[in-house]
């Protein structure tokens, strides 16, 4: 891996104006909120508004720069300062460092994809995919994750066609759609019969044997997109 090349990929240089900045005392609350609780008294100890303002705005610029950068959420971003206030990271894993972790849940073939798919958020978004998969099958036939993840090896054409090998013979039965929503979020959708479904889930379900027409219909059926939804709407009204 080219250290250099993707050290030199993460630089960002940001500019936030802050003259024309006049929010409200709730909204700088909910800004200053974000902070850990540890950072927030570096903000609030200064008298001036101008100056409670830089404060602010200098540690969320830092913080949002990581989360853009390497994808961290604020709550677990943690930065040091020496003793003369200069901020810096302390020793963090590097993405191929973390996925190591999940290795053993994925064949040979699917982790040569995800190691080898270029800079760091490229791989995140490999590995992903293919978790996203596996996930979504296993959920499928009522299994947990304990049902041998590197049991399943999933290919595909650019991400679709996908299809799916089990102990290295092809299934056909099954028909997978991933679906990439807001936030690089991902999501996955797993259609086969029900008759692959593990014993214990099979019982609950109300219709497990098809016509072959009937089948067929039901899994080659186009899948609709996701509706995003505010919680509210949960909610229906009488």
């Amino acid at each position: 891996m080219d250290h250099g090349r993707l050290a030199m990929e993460a630089v960002r240089r940001w500019l936030v104006d802050i003259s024309a900045w006049n929010p409200s005392e709730h909204r700088f609350q909910s800004l200053l909120s974000l902070l850990p609780p540890q950072q927030q008294p570096q903000v609030t100890r200064f008298v001036k508004l101008e100056d409670r303002k830089r404060a602010l705005v200098s540690r969320l610029l830092q913080y949002s720069l990581l989360t853009h950068v390497f994808r961290i959420p604020f709550h677990k971003i943690i930065i040091l300062h020496t003793t003369q206030g200069k901020p810096y990271l302390p020793q963090m894993e590097t993405t191929l460092q973390y996925l190591n972790n999940f290795m053993p849940y994925f064949t040979p073939f699917e982790w040569d994809n995800i190691v080898h798919a270029g800079p760091s958020n490229n791989m995140l978004t490999e590995f992903y995919r293919y978790w996203c998969l596996k996930e979504a099958y296993v959920k499928a036939i009522g299994a947990g994750l304990g049902f041998g993840l590197n049991r399943l090896e999933f290919h595909h054409n650019n991400w679709t066609d996908i299809y799916l090998c089990i102990d290295g013979i092809r299934s056909d039965n099954w028909r997978f759609f991933i679906f990439e929503l807001e936030n690089n979020h991902l999501a996955c959708v797993a259609k086969g019969h029900p008759k692959e479904a593990i014993e214990s889930y099979q019982v609950t379900l109300t219709m497990d044997s098809f016509d072959e027409e009937e089948y067929l219909h039901a899994v080659e059926f186009p899948e609709p997109g996701f509706i995003s939804l505010v919680v509210d709407q949960l909610v229906i009204q009488s």
